[in-house]
């Protein structure tokens, strides 16, 4: 028999079950995601400051919820193996570039670095959200258990040198510090000898002679490593438009609420536009300190400039055909470029 006491017994246990169903659902993802993530140069730099005032704000749009644990280049692993860590669970992403993972898939190589095709970074940076490069860098980087959350901001660069450069010429013979990929497949077609070395090798390599020069970054953080008290030179050839981004594990990021993984998202996208700030500024005032050191500072002429870009069209294309994903990338640029009149 159904007494009034079973009644209000079995009632009571459906209303906790209705209530108590949603409230789980709800919470499934409320236990903090700590990430242990990995910045591509060493403390100190405005790549790794500012990477810690983005775990800093992301922290804060959550609640705490995503709580990231910031390490400068090498405190892990170097900078060409994060991919790697990440995928193994030695780390849980990175804020790194493209370029560094050029030997595990071509694809790194074309979507981390667009040579001269471009005016800028902040034009080349719209063929991200709209010319369709966010869902085809996602795509790449799933292949590796990685999602890639999106790219940030990254300076025009010069390359310190031991000599002056005047002329696309003037690179023939000359020994260059590259990383792997199209930059320096593009600078060997001009005649430059390619060394391979880590970031902190680069100046001491200059010092000895077993460079001539080196790819770098901008003149901001190239003066903040020394490497112009020995190369007393540097010039601005257009060779190099990296991209850099900030990707997590796969696994860690779905342990992320989805109003907490579009917070994170978009402290990305704010993240880029405070390093584009700070690094235009900290590069006005960079170019003028050199200046006052003595560093002698070239452009290739116009001339030159259009030669270059041709050679860099080449070898973009070229490096489409090695395989589907590379050719999808550059394909997409190509179209985007199209719609803008860019070639």
């Amino acid at each position: 028999m159904t007494t009034r006491r079973t009644l209000l017994k079995a009632t009571g246990g459906a209303i906790a079950t209705a209530a108590t169903a949603p409230f789980f659902a709800r919470t499934a993802f409320a236990q903090t995601t700590k990430l242990r993530m990995q910045t591509f140069l060493g403390p100190g730099t405005p790549v790794t400051t500012g990477f810690e005032q983005f775990a800093a704000d992301v922290k804060v749009r959550t609640n705490g919820a995503v709580d990231i644990v910031t390490l400068p280049l090498g405190a892990v692993v170097p900078a060409n193996d994060t991919v790697e860590a990440v995928r193994t669970g030695t780390l849980d992403g990175h804020y790194s570039s493209p370029p560094y993972f050029a030997g595990k898939d071509p694809g790194f190589a074309v979507l981390g670095d667009t040579l001269s095709l471009y005016p800028d970074p902040v034009v080349r940076d719209r063929w991200f959200t709209e010319g369709g490069g966010l869902a085809l860098a996602r795509e790449l980087y799933a292949h590796y258990g990685l999602f890639y959350v999106g790219p940030v901001y990254w300076p025009p660069e010069w390359m310190p040198m031991r000599k002056q450069i005047n002329r696309l010429d003037d690179f023939k013979g000359v020994k260059l510090r590259m990383p792997e990929g199209l930059a320096g497949d593009l600078m060997k077609r001009v005649g430059a000898s390619i060394v391979t070395l880590p970031f902190p090798e680069v100046a001491n390599a200059l010092q000895t002679g077993v460079l001539d020069g080196a790819d770098m970054a901008g003149m901001s953080i190239n003066l903040g490593t020394g490497i112009h008290t020995t190369a007393k030179f540097a010039v601005f050839a257009r060779h190099s438009m990296p991209t850099t981004e900030v990707s997590v594990s796969e696994a860690r990021w779905k342990t992320i609420s989805p109003e907490n993984q579009k917070k994170f998202i978009d402290a990305v996208s704010d993240f880029s536009e405070k390093q584009r700030k700070v690094f235009t500024s900290d590069e006005t005032v960079a170019v003028e300190k050199a200046k006052e050191a003595g560093v002698v500072m070239t452009q290739l002429p116009l001339e030159d400039q259009v030669r270059f870009r041709a050679l860099a069209v080449v070898v973009f294309e070229d490096w489409g055909k090695k395989n589907a994903i590379t050719a999808k990338l550059v394909e997409s640029h190509r179209a985007f470029m199209k719609k803008n009149n860019l070639i």
